[in-house]
């Protein structure tokens, strides 16, 4: 697997994989043949949004997490990261929190499943995929 590859002209397998906690607990976290599709199309999505941001730096956090990964972080065994259609990010030129009201009002336009804001840390921006119905849901953890 070419880890260089992009998913998108703005985002690679290699962010969109990276994990401090897969590399410590020796997890290997790349994506089946179906969660790189996922991961394709979660990328066209996230240009819209970046586009939105006015063509700033998306900065990833979290994107795929294999199930053993995901598990490893506490997480829920039906969280969207797992398919590959949830991105963890902050924007380079907003806090999280404004980054998170910017998107708030977008949510149907971008068909945006989940917007979460957590911790005042990061944005959480999960879809249902192509032909997906979104529950357009927008909240806070831990803020």
């Amino acid at each position: 697997m070419n880890l260089d590859q992009m998913l998108s002209p703005h985002f690679s397998l290699r962010e969109a994989i990276k994990s401090d906690t897969a590399r410590r607990r020796g997890i290997i976290n790349v994506p089946d043949e179906r969660q790189l599709r996922n991961m394709i199309w979660t990328a066209g999505q996230m240009e819209k949004i970046r586009h939105f941001g006015g063509e700033q730096i998306i900065d990833v956090t979290s994107w795929l997490r294999v199930i053993l990964l995901n598990r490893a972080i506490g997480s829920s065994d039906t969280s969207a990261h797992i398919p590959g259609f949830a991105v963890d990010h902050n924007h380079s030129q907003m806090s999280p929190r404004a980054w998170w009201n910017k998107l708030t009002p977008m949510v149907r336009e971008f068909e945006i499943d989940q917007l979460i804001l957590e911790y005042d840390d990061w944005v959480h921006v999960g879809f249902r995929g192509p032909g997906g119905s979104a529950r357009h849901q927008v909240f806070t953890i831990g803020c």
